[in-house]
């Protein structure tokens, strides 16, 4: 975790995030945020629209914004929370990702072959005659 946390302040440190700091208590509230998401049936939805999103490579931005455009406004005002469930979901071996340079430094999350495997069982799941669809803002997902 120490060496993400690092490269995150690399990549950060081109932007307007120069003065930010990790400490230690900051560390630990990474740590209790991941933890308060594990088995949490809501999260788990997410995770699943998040695999489906990144069978192509996208940064944070991209993912928060297909969420958006779903209607899935969770993490509306709370982005940090996103990238919490990325780090957590990439711990878990779902999905993977690789810093890319270009004109600044950002991270690009894409589904491993486990995540991939998860959501082929997870879509069959869905495709089932017990299956009930979720609705957001009125809109079956």
């Amino acid at each position: 975790m120490d060496e993400q946390i690092r490269r995150l302040k690399q990549a950060m440190n081109q932007t307007v995030f120069k003065e930010l700091t990790f400490s230690d208590k900051h560390k630990q509230a990474v740590q209790n945020q991941i933890s308060k998401m594990d088995g949490n049936q809501e999260q788990s939805t997410i995770q699943t629209d998040i695999l489906k999103i990144v069978t192509e490579p996208q940064s944070g931005f991209q993912i928060f914004t297909v969420l958006e455009k779903r209607h899935i406004f969770q993490f509306e005002n709370k982005e940090g929370e996103l990238y919490t469930l990325l780090h957590s979901m990439e711990k878990d071996g779902l999905i993977c990702s690789n810093w890319i340079e270009d004109t600044i430094m950002r991270k690009e999350y894409k589904i491993s072959s486990k995540g991939r495997t998860v959501l082929q069982e997870l879509e069959k799941k869905e495709s089932s005659p017990s299956f009930v669809p979720r609705t957001v803002g009125g809109e079956t997902q």
